[in-house]
């Protein structure tokens, strides 16, 4: 390359750093500007450019303004010339001209089924504190407990509103627990389990009243916390009976595992058709819950069930030997 073409190349560099340091100074310049008019229409009052003559911020572009005609608002009727259906929930309602007819075969809410399956029973009836069994907690023949499962619910719903207190009452519940499960893991008698109680579940107990005792002053008595409080308080008596007797469970969990099929299923077995169906479904299912408690095949039971049973006559005695607690089935077969 010749000397000549070298300066050429040198003088044109020159050329556009001069071209650029002008541009870059011209757009400087209009960001200054565009931050002016930015302060004037968006900044605070006390920036803002207020003109001092109409028009002055306004163009002229050599065209007269037109005048701005008046808003006109026009009405339009509409009438509706089909009613509204309303069908809620998908259901039409019947019509008028079919006869009706209306039968409740729900039982009434008494406590005479209760009275009447009990009837005068002496012994131990653990439940939980559903007010109807209150009357049992007055009969000198009944022993009547309480359920602990039922208590501890309470706390374990009162999480989200008091967490303290409520993990505290459900490590207590927690060491009542582990003290049933380890005793029946050594297999413990009734006695033995009973002294038991007494040397580890009594203090817990008398530690977890104390606790129910000073709470109660300090939490509302509608909230959850307060409300789980004095479950356990109004029951007490109830709660510590299997304190006093080792056959004493202490909870009915037994009895809520055995119902819950029935709790599950019983959004689907709404409609039995009568009371007296009621009745007999509840006769069945509660012939099948004594072979599951005895470990006996339903079907195999009720198929030798119904093959003897024809040929019993006589009292309601002649049968004790097929009812599920006595079935032999080596002795039917």
């Amino acid at each position: 390359m010749t000397p000549e073409a070298i300066d050429v190349i040198v003088a044109e560099n020159a050329s556009l750093k001069e071209e650029i340091r002008r541009l870059r100074d011209e757009i400087a310049e209009l960001k200054e500007r565009v931050e002016w008019f930015t302060r004037q229409i968006y900044g605070q009052k006390s920036e803002r450019y207020v003109p001092a003559v109409e028009g002055q911020t306004e163009l002229d572009l050599g065209v007269a303004p037109t005048a701005q005609q008046p808003q006109q608002n026009e009405h339009i009727a509409y009438d509706r010339k089909k009613a509204a259906r309303h069908t809620p929930h998908g259901r039409e309602e019947i019509p008028s001209h079919l006869p009706r007819k209306q039968q409740i075969i729900l039982p009434s809410e008494d406590v005479s089924g209760m009275e009447k399956i009990l009837g005068s029973y002496r012994g131990i009836l653990q439940t939980d504190c559903y007010a109807a069994y209150d009357r049992y907690s007055r009969m000198e023949h009944i022993i009547h407990a309480g359920c602990h499962a039922h208590a501890r619910r309470g706390f374990d719903e009162s999480m989200q509103g008091d967490k303290s207190r409520a993990t505290y009452a459900l490590e207590l519940y927690r060491s009542l627990f582990a003290i049933e499960q380890e005793a029946r893991t050594a297999g413990m008698d009734h006695a033995r389990r009973l002294a038991y109680r007494q040397e580890k579940a009594l203090p817990v107990l008398l530690a977890f009243k104390s606790w129910l005792d000073e709470n109660v002053r300090q939490v509302k008595p509608k909230s959850a916390i307060g409300k789980a409080i004095l479950y356990c308080l109004n029951h007490w008596n109830r709660l510590i009976r299997y304190l006093d007797d080792g056959r004493i469970e202490i909870s009915n969990n037994l009895v809520e595992n055995c119902i819950r099929p029935l709790a599950i299923g019983r959004k689907n077995w709404l409609f039995a058709g009568s009371e007296s169906m009621a009745k007999m479904m509840g006769d069945i299912y509660t012939v099948q819950g004594t072979c599951k408690l005895h470990g006996i095949n339903f079907f195999t039971y009720l198929t030798a069930l119904l093959e003897e049973l024809p040929n019993r006559t006589g009292t309601a005695s002649a049968i004790d030997d097929l009812l599920p607690m006595n079935w032999k089935p080596e002795v039917q077969a």
